[in-house]
């Protein structure tokens, strides 16, 4: 014990202590029957740990690889859990893999004996809003098809100060937007949108019939007049086309297959010559 009297707190070659929480002494002696050694002092040291270190969450829009710095310390280890017991890492800097979902790394302080309580820190990926496309409301008016908090308008690679859903556009030209969602990302550049200016020429688009709408294996799209030069396209939410067809020359009529489509919200753009038209369906 701590005096080196009194009774023995255990008998034998190899001694665990209780927990301790400070250094504690401790006094051992040989004895062979009756005839006891001198008491030696064994002390039971208790390093402390080192602080605890600290790290500021990082965060991304979309997939990718974020870089988490560490403070508080010299030395430093990187695990993926509370209780992993080897380190993904060393060092002040970490860099994540691809993430494509927000995980949590956990970060200790080492001073070359002992390492500190672990600190989480969490590496944030965040949603990319659904890609956009331009669509054509009236002769001047052009209009993002997604809605958002604001959006950047492109008229060939040139950004256009007006950062709301319509512009009014008076000079033909290539256009695009790009949408910034609620967390503060924004999405992929829209298709280019071809504006060739204004016009008083009606369009067959104008009289285009989509039906059913909510659909289940088919759409139809119908025209009142015989229609030429007539493109289909079927895009998903984040903007990849799923079906692309052409109209058969002098025809009114289409009927599209949909029966290989997942349930869910679908853009239909039917372009004529240089005009276009959007409609959304639903496919259960």
């Amino acid at each position: 014990d701590a005096t080196g009297g009194g009774s023995p707190v255990h008998v034998g070659q190899t001694f665990t202590t209780p927990v301790l929480t400070g250094t504690t002494a401790y006094f051992v002696e040989a004895f062979g029957g009756n005839c006891f050694s001198q008491k030696v002092e064994v002390l039971a040291v208790i390093d402390p740990l080192p602080p605890i270190p600290s790290a500021i969450n990082v965060e991304r829009c979309g997939p990718g690889t974020l870089e988490l710095t560490a403070t508080g310390g010299i030395d430093f280890n990187w695990y993926a859990s509370s209780s992993a017991t080897s380190p993904l890492a060393a060092g002040a800097v970490f860099t994540t893999p691809i993430l494509s979902a927000t995980t949590s790394y956990y970060l200790a302080s080492f001073d070359g004996t002992c390492e500190s309580n672990r600190f989480m820190v969490d590496a944030f990926i965040k949603t990319v809003p659904a890609t956009s496309m331009v669509i054509l409301i009236d002769n001047t008016t052009l209009q993002s098809s997604e809605t958002g908090i604001q959006y950047q308008w492109k008229q060939d690679g040139i950004i256009l100060p007006d950062n709301s859903r319509e512009i009014t556009v008076g000079q033909q030209g290539i256009y695009t937007v790009s949408v910034e969602g609620v967390n503060g990302c924004w999405s992929l550049e829209s298709e280019d949108y071809n504006y060739s200016g204004s016009s008083i020429e009606k369009y067959a688009l104008e009289s285009m019939q989509v039906y059913p709408n909510p659909a289940l294996n088919s759409i139809n799209i119908s025209f009142s007049q015989e229609v030429n030069n007539v493109k289909i396209l079927m895009m998903d939410i984040l903007g990849k086309v799923v079906v692309n067809e052409q109209m058969d020359t002098f025809t009114k009529h289409k009927e599209i297959d949909i029966s290989h489509l997942n349930a869910g919200i679908y853009y239909l753009k039917v372009n004529q010559n240089e005009k276009s038209r959007l409609e959304k369906i639903l496919v259960r």
